[in-house]
């Protein structure tokens, strides 16, 4: 489609879509897709084709590849307008979003691992147990929360990252791709410091007592951080992250912090400099 608006209120996207030229997606209802969308067209000027997810519809990533954007992306014309929730929410493996989004309503790593490049908006982000979260850019008005155990943020080499994070608990892993740290600590206002040395590697807002915590760092094996936190009382994490910096050369490591496609060549999960513009 190029023009105009289609409005579905229930929907299987089951083949490769496109949203190109001025036209508008809008979920307003549950939508389920097992393929892939993809918005723009190519060396088009961002924000003129656009997915929408209304207030109290459900967009629905199941065993899709993911929602992939064309032409320049910007967070001032985001590609991707949510009110809604928009949800990873089946299949193996997971799913890649290069699209920006505006996010208003809820976005949700349910199951597998979902990677979102940008994210603007004053919704929230929730990680389930064992699903994992990758982001690029979040915003400081979005929230972040950890929905359960064994939940894992990624969050890459180059990542701007200053969503509140609620939630973090025993078992759930803050993974620093490209990133070696040797100490965190809870610093002034709720802030989570990560530092390598006299070097402050990465700084997290909190939401939440943490007075009492501590943070642990490991290596994962493969040039990148593991962050847990346990309490006065509660089982170490440690032995947690040590089994996964024990995985090796030839491991994995929690998540991807970007996810590639066969699509188009503009789909690199993590941002290039200057691709991405605040407003």
């Amino acid at each position: 489609m190029r023009t105009g608006t289609l409005a579905l209120a229930d929907a299987t996207l089951s083949h490769d879509v496109v949203i190109g030229g001025t036209a508008t997606l809008s979920d307003i209802g549950v939508m389920d897709e097992t393929d892939e969308v993809v918005i723009g067209d190519r060396h088009q000027m961002a924000g003129t084709a656009t997915l929408s997810i209304a207030a109290g519809a459900v967009y629905r990533l199941d065993t899709g590849d993911g929602i992939f954007a064309r032409g320049r992306t910007s967070l001032r014309k985001p590609d991707i307008v949510n009110d809604g929730l928009l949800i990873r929410a089946a299949g193996a493996g997971g799913s890649s979003i290069s699209a920006t989004i505006l996010n208003n309503g809820t976005i949700e790593a349910a199951v597998g691992y979902l990677n979102i490049r940008a994210v603007t908006g004053a919704g929230s982000m929730l990680i389930d147990p064992g699903a994992t979260l990758s982001v690029g850019i979040a915003r400081a008005s979005l929230g972040l929360t950890f929905n359960g155990a064994d939940a894992t943020l990624t969050i890459g080499s180059d990542a701007k990252f200053a969503a509140t994070i609620s939630g973090f608990a025993p078992t759930d892993t803050i993974y620093l791709v490209g990133k070696t740290a040797d100490a965190a600590a809870l610093g002034p206002g709720d802030t989570l410091v990560i530092t390598n040395g006299a070097a402050t590697v990465a700084t997290f807002q909190l939401a939440g007592d943490y007075s009492a915590a501590t943070f642990n760092v490991a290596s994962n094996g493969h040039g990148g951080t593991l962050l847990t936190v346990s309490f006065p009382g509660a089982p170490p994490a440690a032995s947690f992250i040590a089994a996964m910096a024990g995985l090796g050369a030839g491991g994995h490591a929690p998540a991807p912090a970007w996810a590639s496609s066969h699509a188009d060549a503009c789909r690199p999960m993590l941002l290039a400099p200057g691709s991405t513009h605040f407003a």
